[in-house]
Protein backbone atom coordinates (compact mmCIF):
# COMPACT_ATOMS: atom_id res chain seq x y z
CA UNK A 1 0.00 0.00 0.00
CA UNK A 2 1.08 2.93 -1.13
CA UNK A 3 1.68 6.04 1.64
CA UNK A 4 -0.99 9.41 0.09
CA UNK A 5 -0.14 12.74 0.60
CA UNK A 6 -3.65 13.54 2.77
CA UNK A 7 -2.51 10.57 5.51
CA UNK A 8 0.65 12.52 6.16
CA UNK A 9 -1.17 15.87 6.43
CA UNK A 10 -3.35 14.11 8.83
CA UNK A 11 0.38 12.95 10.79
CA UNK A 12 1.56 16.42 10.49
CA UNK A 13 -1.51 17.88 12.34
CA UNK A 14 -1.86 15.27 14.91
CA UNK A 15 1.86 16.24 15.58
CA UNK A 16 0.99 20.15 15.67
CA UNK A 17 -2.16 19.68 17.72
CA UNK A 18 0.22 17.61 20.31
CA UNK A 19 2.74 20.23 20.39
CA UNK A 20 0.14 23.51 20.87
CA UNK A 21 -1.36 21.86 24.11
CA UNK A 22 1.89 21.24 25.67
CA UNK A 23 2.86 24.66 25.04
CA UNK A 24 -0.59 25.74 26.50
CA UNK A 25 -0.25 23.69 29.06
CA UNK A 26 -3.39 21.99 28.75
CA UNK A 27 -4.45 19.44 31.37
CA UNK A 28 -7.15 16.90 29.12
CA UNK A 29 -6.47 13.98 29.89
CA UNK A 30 -8.56 12.61 26.88
CA UNK A 31 -6.29 13.97 25.00
CA UNK A 32 -3.41 14.59 26.56
CA UNK A 33 -2.35 11.30 27.45
CA UNK A 34 -2.90 10.06 23.97
CA UNK A 35 -1.30 12.47 21.53
CA UNK A 36 1.82 12.73 24.03
CA UNK A 37 2.07 8.79 23.60
CA UNK A 38 1.73 9.37 19.49
CA UNK A 39 4.23 12.07 19.16
CA UNK A 40 6.95 10.26 21.55
CA UNK A 41 6.36 6.95 20.04
CA UNK A 42 4.44 7.05 17.23
CA UNK A 43 5.00 10.21 14.99
CA UNK A 44 8.21 11.04 14.44
CA UNK A 45 8.98 7.78 13.47
CA UNK A 46 6.36 7.48 10.98
CA UNK A 47 6.91 10.26 9.19
CA UNK A 48 10.83 9.61 8.51
CA UNK A 49 9.66 6.23 7.44
CA UNK A 50 7.77 7.91 4.74
CA UNK A 51 10.26 9.42 3.81
CA UNK A 52 12.37 7.16 3.33
CA UNK A 53 10.29 4.18 2.19
CA UNK A 54 7.12 5.93 0.46
CA UNK A 55 5.96 2.70 -0.83
CA UNK A 56 5.29 -0.67 0.48
CA UNK A 57 7.29 -4.28 -0.83
CA UNK A 58 4.76 -5.18 -3.31
CA UNK A 59 4.98 -2.10 -5.46
CA UNK A 60 6.94 -1.84 -8.45
CA UNK A 61 8.92 1.12 -8.82
CA UNK A 62 13.01 2.38 -8.35
CA UNK A 63 12.15 3.99 -5.08
CA UNK A 64 13.05 2.15 -1.88
CA UNK A 65 10.50 0.34 -0.10
CA UNK A 66 10.19 -2.02 2.92
CA UNK A 67 7.12 -4.38 3.90
CA UNK A 68 4.49 -3.28 6.55
CA UNK A 69 5.55 -5.45 9.38
CA UNK A 70 9.10 -3.58 9.26
CA UNK A 71 7.58 0.00 8.74
CA UNK A 72 6.35 -0.70 12.24
CA UNK A 73 9.00 -1.83 13.81
CA UNK A 74 11.10 0.74 11.89
CA UNK A 75 8.76 3.18 13.51
CA UNK A 76 9.05 2.38 17.04
CA UNK A 77 12.72 2.34 16.88
CA UNK A 78 12.66 5.43 14.85
CA UNK A 79 10.56 7.59 17.17
CA UNK A 80 12.88 6.73 20.52
CA UNK A 81 15.87 7.39 18.79
CA UNK A 82 14.80 10.40 17.71
CA UNK A 83 13.05 11.35 21.47
CA UNK A 84 16.15 10.46 23.18
CA UNK A 85 18.82 12.39 21.10
CA UNK A 86 16.04 16.01 20.87
CA UNK A 87 16.12 15.68 25.11
CA UNK A 88 19.80 15.14 24.85
CA UNK A 89 20.69 18.06 22.40
CA UNK A 90 18.17 20.41 23.63
CA UNK A 91 19.69 19.79 27.42
CA UNK A 92 22.88 21.39 26.54
CA UNK A 93 21.56 24.55 25.21
CA UNK A 94 18.55 25.26 27.71
CA UNK A 95 16.09 23.48 30.30
CA UNK A 96 14.24 20.60 29.02
CA UNK A 97 10.07 21.31 28.84
CA UNK A 98 7.00 19.35 28.19
CA UNK A 99 6.58 22.38 25.61
CA UNK A 100 10.52 22.25 23.87
CA UNK A 101 10.32 18.60 23.45
CA UNK A 102 6.48 19.27 22.47
CA UNK A 103 7.73 21.59 19.60
CA UNK A 104 10.93 19.86 18.33
CA UNK A 105 8.99 16.58 18.39
CA UNK A 106 6.44 17.55 16.40
CA UNK A 107 8.67 19.98 14.29
CA UNK A 108 10.25 17.03 13.04
CA UNK A 109 7.36 14.96 12.18
CA UNK A 110 6.63 17.84 10.29
CA UNK A 111 9.45 18.43 8.36
CA UNK A 112 9.50 14.61 7.60
CA UNK A 113 6.08 14.57 6.70
CA UNK A 114 6.77 17.21 4.37
CA UNK A 115 9.55 15.60 2.96
CA UNK A 116 7.60 12.27 2.16
CA UNK A 117 4.87 13.91 0.44
CA UNK A 118 7.64 15.97 -1.44
CA UNK A 119 9.17 12.37 -2.75
CA UNK A 120 5.51 11.13 -2.94
CA UNK A 121 5.50 13.36 -6.44
CA UNK A 122 5.71 11.17 -9.96
CA UNK A 123 9.04 13.47 -10.24
CA UNK A 124 9.84 13.28 -6.60
CA UNK A 125 13.45 12.40 -6.09
CA UNK A 126 14.03 8.68 -5.85
CA UNK A 127 16.36 7.11 -3.05
CA UNK A 128 17.93 3.52 -3.96
CA UNK A 129 16.56 0.91 -1.98
CA UNK A 130 17.94 0.32 1.44
CA UNK A 131 18.14 -2.96 3.48
CA UNK A 132 16.34 -3.09 6.86
CA UNK A 133 19.65 -4.56 8.39
CA UNK A 134 21.39 -1.66 7.04
CA UNK A 135 19.02 0.54 9.02
CA UNK A 136 19.24 -1.46 11.91
CA UNK A 137 22.88 -1.05 11.80
CA UNK A 138 22.37 2.62 11.42
CA UNK A 139 20.24 3.07 14.36
CA UNK A 140 22.97 0.73 16.71
CA UNK A 141 25.31 3.24 15.37
CA UNK A 142 23.35 6.41 16.23
CA UNK A 143 22.76 4.85 19.69
CA UNK A 144 25.99 3.95 20.73
CA UNK A 145 27.28 7.72 19.15
CA UNK A 146 24.29 9.32 21.73
CA UNK A 147 25.89 7.25 24.73
CA UNK A 148 29.56 7.94 24.24
CA UNK A 149 28.20 11.69 24.12
CA UNK A 150 26.12 11.15 27.35
CA UNK A 151 29.29 10.32 28.88
CA UNK A 152 31.23 12.89 27.64
CA UNK A 153 28.84 15.06 28.95
CA UNK A 154 28.58 14.24 31.83
CA UNK A 155 32.47 13.58 32.46
CA UNK A 156 32.54 17.86 31.83
CA UNK A 157 30.24 18.60 34.34
CA UNK A 158 32.04 16.74 36.42
CA UNK A 159 35.15 18.44 35.51
CA UNK A 160 33.30 21.92 35.70
CA UNK A 161 31.47 21.41 39.45
CA UNK A 162 34.20 19.99 41.74
CA UNK A 163 33.11 18.19 44.34
CA UNK A 164 33.02 19.53 48.16
CA UNK A 165 32.10 19.39 51.80
CA UNK A 166 30.20 21.72 54.23
CA UNK A 167 30.73 22.05 57.59
CA UNK A 168 28.18 23.94 60.24
CA UNK A 169 28.45 24.42 64.23
CA UNK A 170 24.76 26.60 65.15
CA UNK A 171 23.98 26.73 68.77
CA UNK A 172 21.76 23.92 70.14
CA UNK A 173 17.78 23.96 71.76
CA UNK A 174 19.73 25.21 75.11
CA UNK A 175 22.66 26.71 76.84
CA UNK A 176 25.58 24.89 76.60
CA UNK A 177 24.34 22.51 73.62
CA UNK A 178 25.92 22.34 70.33
CA UNK A 179 24.72 21.18 66.79
CA UNK A 180 27.60 20.24 64.31
CA UNK A 181 26.96 18.92 60.68
CA UNK A 182 29.11 17.53 57.70
CA UNK A 183 27.29 17.06 54.31
CA UNK A 184 29.60 15.17 51.23
CA UNK A 185 28.80 16.81 47.72
CA UNK A 186 32.02 15.25 46.77
CA UNK A 187 32.68 12.51 43.84
CA UNK A 188 33.53 10.23 45.79
CA UNK A 189 33.74 8.54 49.00
CA UNK A 190 35.85 10.08 51.57
CA UNK A 191 37.20 9.84 55.19
CA UNK A 192 37.18 12.81 57.21
CA UNK A 193 38.46 14.04 60.67
CA UNK A 194 36.43 16.48 63.18
CA UNK A 195 37.65 18.28 66.24
CA UNK A 196 35.90 20.36 68.59
CA UNK A 197 37.83 22.58 70.51
CA UNK A 198 38.18 25.00 72.63
CA UNK A 199 41.29 27.63 72.98
CA UNK A 200 43.55 24.84 71.78
CA UNK A 201 42.43 22.35 74.11
CA UNK A 202 40.19 19.33 72.47
CA UNK A 203 36.99 18.90 73.92
CA UNK A 204 35.67 15.83 70.98
CA UNK A 205 36.80 14.67 67.71
CA UNK A 206 35.17 12.14 65.61
CA UNK A 207 36.31 9.80 62.78
CA UNK A 208 34.00 10.16 59.78
CA UNK A 209 33.41 7.95 56.55
CA UNK A 210 31.22 9.90 54.22
CA UNK A 211 29.33 8.63 50.70
CA UNK A 212 28.35 11.17 48.22
CA UNK A 213 25.23 13.21 49.39
CA UNK A 214 25.20 11.34 52.78
CA UNK A 215 24.51 13.87 56.06
CA UNK A 216 26.31 13.48 59.27
CA UNK A 217 25.22 15.60 62.50
CA UNK A 218 25.43 15.30 66.27
CA UNK A 219 24.65 16.90 69.34
CA UNK A 220 27.43 18.12 72.17
CA UNK A 221 27.36 19.80 75.11
CA UNK A 222 30.01 21.83 75.94
CA UNK A 223 30.90 23.34 79.24
CA UNK A 224 32.35 26.79 78.40
CA UNK A 225 32.37 29.70 80.37
CA UNK A 226 29.73 32.32 78.09
CA UNK A 227 31.44 34.35 75.13
CA UNK A 228 34.38 31.15 75.18
CA UNK A 229 35.16 31.12 71.12
CA UNK A 230 34.68 26.95 70.65
CA UNK A 231 36.45 25.71 67.51
CA UNK A 232 35.46 22.64 64.86
CA UNK A 233 38.17 21.84 62.24
CA UNK A 234 37.46 19.13 59.62
CA UNK A 235 40.53 17.68 58.25
CA UNK A 236 40.09 15.24 54.82
CA UNK A 237 42.11 12.35 55.73
CA UNK A 238 43.77 10.24 52.74
CA UNK A 239 45.63 6.80 54.08
CA UNK A 240 48.70 8.08 56.50
CA UNK A 241 47.99 11.88 55.19
CA UNK A 242 45.61 14.67 55.76
CA UNK A 243 44.81 18.05 55.33
CA UNK A 244 42.38 20.73 57.12
CA UNK A 245 39.88 21.22 54.59
CA UNK A 246 37.05 23.20 56.74
CA UNK A 247 37.13 25.14 60.19
CA UNK A 248 33.84 27.00 61.94
CA UNK A 249 34.06 28.72 64.91
CA UNK A 250 30.93 29.77 67.26
CA UNK A 251 31.13 32.00 70.69
CA UNK A 252 29.50 30.13 73.65
CA UNK A 253 25.99 31.98 74.76
CA UNK A 254 25.18 33.13 78.18
CA UNK A 255 23.58 29.79 79.87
Amino acid sequence: MRLNGLELLAIAAVAALAAAMAILNAHVPVLTVPLAALLVFVLPGYAICAALFPSSADESGNGASMRGSDRVALTLGLSIAVCALCGLIISQFMPLSRSVWGVALAGITIVASLLAIWRLRPSGPRIPRVGLGAVLVFLIALAIGAAAITLDVVSAQQAKHPGFTQLWMVPGPRAGVVRIGVISHEHEARRYSLRLSVGGRRLKQWSLRLSPGQHWQVRHTVRAKPGTRLNAVLRSTQGVTSHRYRAVYLWMRPR
